[in-house]
């Protein structure tokens, strides 16, 4: 997504401060979600059904490794006729100095 992170720093009693990045969650979503309908718009979905799919299905999960800690949410759109529009998102990242 091309959506600027909002860049963050927190500091601690102890001087150890810790970078990341957050981005507004229902900005990714949608503007995501938009585009991603754009490029992937499937042949067993008519125009007027894009818009009305029965279903939203929301799940989040974050994974640490490498030094950063990632976090994703992915949205999959789900419509009477079996479809699935499936999307995943970058929300947030840290750095760390460890994995634990």
């Amino acid at each position: 997504d091309k959506l600027p992170p909002c860049v963050r720093i927190q500091e601690l009693d102890d001087k150890t401060k810790f970078r990341f990045y957050v981005k507004p969650l229902d900005r990714i979503l949608s503007l995501g979600m938009k585009k991603k309908l754009k490029e992937e718009i499937k042949d067993e979905i008519k125009e007027g059904e894009i818009k009305h799919p029965c279903k939203l299905d929301l799940s989040w999960s974050a994974n640490h490794g490498g030094g950063f800690f990632r976090a994703v949410v992915k949205e999959v759109l789900r419509y009477d006729n079996g479809t699935k529009l499936k999307f995943v998102h970058r929300v947030g990242q840290m750095q760390c100095k460890k994995d634990t």
